[in-house]
């Protein structure tokens, strides 16, 4: 091939290179003019939040404060719902003693359920799984057995609930809270008149005897309150007379002892029942005796 062939075919040539160029040279414009827009709308759109008057922010920052109120009380609720669920140790216990809550709900559970003492921890137990209430625990080290004369201990995980033990320390709290409200109430009612009522009855080879008082309110019903429940050391009518005597003398001293009186109250001493009834009332009528003088005053 000649020099002017090749020539020829370069110059045939050469205004295809110029087309392909222009193409992509009008692509390129197309690309930035089709990024320029996009910019150009982003900074209206940056322009117009910038130049936003002040009542349109108002609305929203309102909404957002009444939103975070609304968050605020939904938590709030959430906390005292899992509270309920899952209580917290210190509701049962308090330092190094049970809460009084815990002790009120002893206390109903022996005096209006009438649940027998030695029953009432099974009680929490019984109604923390019906509820699915998840009761506190902890760990403690306890006894287990003797291994070559030495005591072993074992780590078990105990419920935050009072045993038996602790049932029966309410239970003389409330023995002694019977008194403080008998001497209340006959300090307030001094001129009413009263029943006496006792009944023995015997439990590991211990006497016990048991005195009520009731008397009829100003609308006629009857009311009975416990007057106490001590051991007695005989079964003759003069025992249970020296009962009721020591009774009533640690009714004065619970007054006095919290400044419900200022002194051994007399009156609450020398208090004589206007009736009687107890177990021994068929042989008391064949003498013509239901209580003894000794007794009455």
């Amino acid at each position: 091939m000649s020099i002017a062939e090749i020539v020829d075919r370069r110059r045939a040539a050469r205004p295809t290179c110029l087309r392909r160029s222009r193409q992509r040279d009008a692509e390129q414009l197309k690309y930035f003019k089709k990024r320029t827009e996009d910019l150009q709308a982003k900074i209206a759109a940056y322009d117009m939040r910038a130049n936003r008057r002040f009542y349109d922010i108002e609305p929203i920052a309102e909404e957002n404060a009444l939103l975070r109120e609304q968050l605020a009380e939904a938590r709030a609720e959430a906390a005292k719902y899992k509270g309920i669920a899952e209580p917290d140790a210190s509701y049962f216990r308090n330092g190094g003693g049970y809460t009084l809550e815990h002790d009120l709900a002893i206390a109903e559970c022996v005096t209006k359920a009438r649940v027998s003492r030695n029953q009432v921890p099974r009680l929490f137990i019984i109604f923390g799984r019906f509820y699915r209430i998840k009761l506190p625990t902890h760990v403690q080290r306890v006894p287990h057995k003797k291994v070559a004369g030495k005591m072993t201990y074992v780590e078990r995980t105990l419920l935050y609930v009072g045993g038996k033990t602790h049932v029966k320390e309410v239970c003389a709290v409330l023995n002694q809270a019977h008194k403080l409200q008998v001497g209340v109430q006959l300090l307030e009612s001094p001129n009413d008149s009263y029943c006496y009522t006792s009944d023995g009855a015997e439990s590991l080879q211990t006497d016990y005897l048991a005195q009520l008082l009731s008397h009829r309110d100003a609308s006629g019903k009857l009311q009975t309150i416990a007057l106490d429940l001590s051991t007695l050391h005989g079964k003759s009518s003069e025992a249970q007379c020296a009962a009721f005597r020591e009774s009533m003398r640690a009714v004065a001293e619970i007054c006095r002892d919290l400044k419900v009186t200022t002194a051994v109250e007399p009156m609450l001493l020398n208090f004589t029942p206007s009736s009687s009834m107890n177990d021994r009332a068929a042989p008391a009528r064949k003498v013509r005796s239901p209580t003894p003088p000794s007794c009455m005053g």
